[in-house]
Parts: C-alpha cells; sequence; structure tokens
C-alpha cells in the first residue's frame, strides 16, 4: 500500500516537474519556432538585402538583385542569385554565397561590366537578354581580379579575360515569318560584330544562341520572355532550356570563336551545325 502511494507521488512529481519545464520553456519555443517561420520565408529577402549590401561596400554603388532569382542549394551550402547595377540594369551577373563555414561571397561582375562594352557596339545591349560567363564546374569559385589591378576603363577590362574560357548567353527571338529577312540579317549582323570584336581582344570561348522553335512573330517574341522569365525566377529555373532537344520548347546554338571568326562565317556554320535556327531565321 505505501509503496503504491509512493509510487503515485513519484509519478505525480515526475508529471509535475515535466509540465514546469514545458511552461517555462514554451516561449522560447514559441519564439524559436516563428524565427524558424521567419527564416524560411524571408530568407530569401534577406539573402538579397545582405548580397546587397556586400556589392555596394564591393565596388561603391548600388546594386539590386532580381526578384525571384534567389536559389538556395542545401547540397552545396550555397545561395545563387542574379543582380544587376541600379546605373546600368542592362547589365546581369551571378553572385554566389557559400555558407558551408563563414559567408564568402563571389560574383562575377567584373566579367559582365567588362563584356557589356562589346555588347553596346555590336547593338546588343537594349535588344535582347545576355549575361558572360566563365567556363567552370559547376559550383566552383567564380575568379577574382584583385582590386590594385582593376580599370574602371571596359577597353583595359577585357584584357584580363583574355586567358579564360567564356561562356557568351544571348537569349533571342527571330521574325520567322521573314526568313532572311532585314530584322534576321541585322541580327547575325550584330552577332557577327559581337564575335569579331571577341577576337580583337584575343578573347576565347563561345557564344551561345537561346531561341524558340516557336512560329510567327509575337510567338516568338512570348517564347523570348518566358525564357527569360525561367533564367531569373526560382519557382521555374532553368530547366527546359536545357531539357532534351527533342522535347524541349526552346533550343540552343553554340558559335565556337575557333569556328567563327566573322559575320559572313555565321550562316554557313548555322546551316551545317544548327539547322533549326537556319531554317527558322535564314
Amino acid at each position: 500500500m505505501g509503496f503504491e502511494i509512493a509510487n503515485k507521488i513519484g509519478i505525480g512529481l515526475i508529471v509535475f516537474v515535466v509540465l514546469a519545464a514545458l511552461v517555462m520553456i514554451a516561449p522560447f519555443l514559441i519564439l524559436g519556432g516563428s524565427q524558424l517561420f521567419q527564416k524560411l520565408t524571408w530568407g530569401k529577402e534577406e539573402e538579397a538585402r545582405l548580397a546587397e549590401r556586400y556589392l555596394a561596400e564591393q565596388y561603391g554603388e548600388s546594386f539590386s538583385v532580381i526578384p525571384g532569382s534567389v536559389f538556395y542549394y542545401s547540397s552545396f551550402e550555397e545561395t545563387t542569385m542574379r543582380a544587376y547595377p541600379d546605373s546600368d540594369p542592362s547589365i546581369t551577373f551571378i553572385t554566389n554565397v557559400d555558407h558551408e563555414k563563414i559567408r564568402i561571397y563571389s560574383d562575377n561582375y567584373l566579367l559582365n561590366f567588362s563584356m557589356s562594352k562589346l555588347f553596346r557596339e555590336a547593338g546588343l545591349d537594349k535588344e535582347f537578354y545576355y549575361e558572360a560567363d566563365i567556363e567552370r564546374n559547376f559550383h566552383a569559385p567564380l575568379p577574382e581580379i584583385a582590386a590594385e589591378e582593376w580599370s574602371a576603363d571596359p577597353s583595359e577590362q577585357l584584357q584580363y579575360w583574355s586567358g579564360e574560357e567564356l561562356q557568351i548567353n544571348l537569349f533571342t527571338y527571330w521574325k520567322t515569318e521573314e526568313p532572311g529577312g532585314e530584322f534576321n540579317q541585322s541580327l547575325i549582323g550584330k552577332i557577327g560584330t559581337l564575335i569579331e570584336r571577341m577576337h580583337e581582344y584575343e578573347l576565347r570561348g563561345k557564344v551561345t544562341l537561346f531561341f524558340s522553335k516557336a512560329a510567327g512573330n509575337n510567338a516568338q517574341h512570348e517564347a523570348y520572355l518566358q525564357m527569360l522569365d525561367q533564367r531569373n525566377n526560382t519557382e521555374l529555373r532553368d530547366e527546359s532550356l536545357y531539357q532534351l532537344e527533342s522535347t524541349a520548347p526552346y533550343k540552343s546554338c553554340r558559335l565556337p570563336l575557333d569556328n567563327v571568326k566573322i559575320a559572313e562565317e555565321i550562316p554557313d556554320y548555322l546551316k551545317i551545325n544548327c539547322s533549326s535556327l537556319y531554317d527558322l531565321a535564314l
């Protein structure tokens, strides 16, 4: 009898202690949960804000992260996003944040700023979306230029990239109702000017043209806008840009600088290596 009473008292005491402990830590659990919810909900906005601050401190001007472009790779403990300088939104670039031990930022703004000179000279900067990167293993650190080596003159900056294998992406649309027409021929000429200028600066790599298989001028332009949404929105990502050619709504055509040196060579190269684009445009 006495043992049963003692046992009940012991159990009651344990229950009381547990309840008391829960009462004491409940506010902290609620706070922690709300902070976790806040982190999940506002984490991307916070990453964008911190990246904008880093870029401003790094380059002495204001930047904006493209809304919806922030993406966290849990396997690599890395966040990637796209941004642009407020002074020239046409220059978009990648910013990475490595979270593994401490926050380490890297970006390819200087490369895209350098290449913007060539895109302007070719007349491609206002019409199409473009971006420049360096061929590297996925998630490999972006190359950096020491501050003391940097020049504010794009003409001088381009020399720093002559030893790198560049990847230039150009997102395009074509007037498929007028194959071989003035618009398409003009675009080929502008792409040719870009390639010729890259050769003048002894740059290496390739220019990749992304385009839609849609028929019709309006359908081409709408597909072009959809490509940009996929490029800059983490909810859509880039998957359909890199699907198998047979099923993808978009296609790509690579123009290696080793094979194409002047504008006049582009049509023949497209006819042999990118027949789908040649048939649409030329």
